[in-house]
This record gives structure tokens, C-alpha cells and sequence, in this order.
């Protein structure tokens, strides 16, 4: 009989032990790269939005929410 025959998951719950770590730290990773994506979304569209509030402020009607949106490159 094998050395690790019957021992499935004795095998499972040491790599599970060691791999928790790594694990746990890539799913945090991937939840805050989403995050800080959604966030700089977000801070985008308040920046577009506030420069257009601000043209349409100096400049009346010539630019408005799409032709500074189109100016930041979106």
C-alpha cells in the first residue's frame, strides 16, 4: 500500500492550511482591483460632470456634459 493511499484528505486540508494565504490574499486583490476601477469610474464621471457645470458656467450653451466628456477622452 502506498505511502499516501487513504490519505486524500489529510493531503487536501494541509495544501488547503498553506494555500488559505495565498488564496485569500489573490480573491482580496481581485476585489479591490475591481473596486478602485468602479471608484476611478465614478470619479471620472463626477469630473465631467463638474467641468461641464463649470464651462457651461463661462461659456453658456457652447459646451455642455457631451463636449466635455468627449474633451477628458471618453
Amino acid at each position: 500500500m502506498a505511502y499516501w493511499q487513504g490519505k486524500g484528505l489529510f493531503l487536501f486540508l494541509y495544501l488547503l492550511f498553506f494555500l488559505r494565504f495565498f488564496l485569500l490574499h489573490f480573491f482580496l486583490f481581485l476585489h479591490l482591483l475591481f473596486f478602485f476601477h468602479f471608484l476611478l469610474f465614478l470619479t471620472r464621471i463626477g469630473l465631467a460632470m463638474f467641468g461641464s457645470g463649470v464651462t457651461h458656467f463661462f461659456f453658456g450653451n457652447a459646451t455642455g456634459p457631451i463636449g466635455f466628456t468627449l474633451f477628458l477622452g471618453g
